[in-house]
């Protein structure tokens, strides 16, 4: 009897370290796409999300949290401007970049635009524009120095792994922190 359960309580071990094994190693399945008679076949992709990448800027104090498939992703700087018919304006504009982009194959970037929060409010207050579109930049968070925003239309092109961008920011990826003075 004592035999039989130290059988069963070693049987009971296995398995819970198999399931926790399980748990912890996600599998990555092959995105397959193939084309045959005006027929899309897909084949989805099982993605482990125990583990995530954090870009951390800083000097403006955010970090955006990215999956791990975006593993060797690119931070591009660069500068958006705005103007209005007394001034031009402009400000930083933070950009990660899927790391599958090629030029002859573009990829849908993430923009981050920088604002002050004065800035932010004449955005607001419609004193200017920072793109040709009608509506103003969407929030993405704030701390006590810049406003953190992703550019209306940013993905107009509709660039392959624009789905992947909007599954992303709708985690809130973006957090913020106070910078150190």
């Amino acid at each position: 009897m004592k035999f039989a359960k130290i059988i069963i309580l070693a049987m009971f071990l296995v398995s819970l370290s198999l399931i926790t094994i399980a748990c912890t190693n996600a599998i990555d399945e092959e995105i397959t796409v193939s084309e045959s008679d005006n027929k899309t076949v897909t084949t989805v992709a099982t993605v482990a999300t125990t583990e995530e990448l954090t870009y951390v800027n800083e000097q403006f104090g955010f970090d955006f949290k990215l999956p791990k498939s975006w593993d060797g992703y690119l931070v591009l700087e660069e500068t958006w401007t705005g103007s209005t018919s007394e001034l031009d304006i402009s400000g930083p504009k933070i950009i990660l970049r899927h790391p599958n982009w090629t030029d002859s194959k573009p990829m849908q970037d993430i923009p981050i635009l920088i604002f002050t929060p004065q800035q932010w409010q004449d955005i607001l207050a419609e004193k200017y524009n920072v793109s040709a579109a009608p509506i103003p930049p969407s929030l993405l968070g704030e701390n006590d120095t810049y406003v953190f925003a992703l550019p209306p239309r940013y993905n107009f092109a509709y660039l392959d792994g624009f789905e992947d961008v909007e599954a992303i920011l709708k985690e809130a990826p973006l957090s913020t922190f106070e910078l150190r003075k």
